[in-house]
């Protein structure tokens, strides 16, 4: 069940990247509409930019669950999967994953090097509730509330204005 709307999920994607360069928001899966499958988007993509390099980013759990996920040779062939550790306790199982994921899939996988920081969504969504600051925590408190409401961590990421000003703005805190 979704928490928040394809809507303010496009948007949230857009304010949190709004600081970086090359890096574009892309509402391809929305349009689509029906079941969303991971390869069936990396292959458009690689389609539309044949001459780019593709990054598909995701946390531990995700990895080490990807060769179960629908077409895992075709998200391989179509892109590198960069890994980042949600607890830091769980590096030797990347490590072995990476191994199995590269010699059974061919697959191009980098394991990130920072350092997690654990923030529980509900934690933080009290706290935007009772009016405290939680600008420390906005990047990271959005992804968690993407993730409707589970204990997430993930590496420390940059603070982003306008992504304070949309939670500000419209009050969408997860719920």
């Amino acid at each position: 069940e979704k928490t928040v709307s394809d809507g303010a999920r496009l948007e949230i994607a857009e304010l949190s990247t709004s600081d970086l360069n090359n890096v574009e928001v892309s509402d391809f899966e929305i349009l689509r509409g029906g079941k969303s499958y991971t390869y069936i988007t990396l292959e458009a993509f690689r389609e539309k930019y044949k001459n780019d390099a593709l990054y598909l980013y995701v946390g531990s759990d995700m990895l080490l669950t990807l060769d179960e996920w629908k077409a895992p040779e075709r998200i391989f062939a179509a892109a590198t999967v960069a890994a980042f550790s949600r607890t830091g306790d769980d590096i030797s199982a990347l490590e072995e994953k990476k191994l199995f994921l590269e010699k059974k899939f061919g697959a191009k996988i980098i394991l990130g090097k920072e350092t997690p920081t654990v923030a529980s969504s509900t934690e933080i969504r009290q706290k935007a509730r009772n009016g405290e600051d939680i600008s420390s925590w906005a990047e990271k408190y959005i992804k968690a509330a993407v993730n409707a409401g589970r204990a997430a961590t993930y590496p420390i990421g940059f603070i982003n204005r306008p992504l304070i000003e949309y939670l500000d703005r419209t009050g969408k805190y997860g719920d």
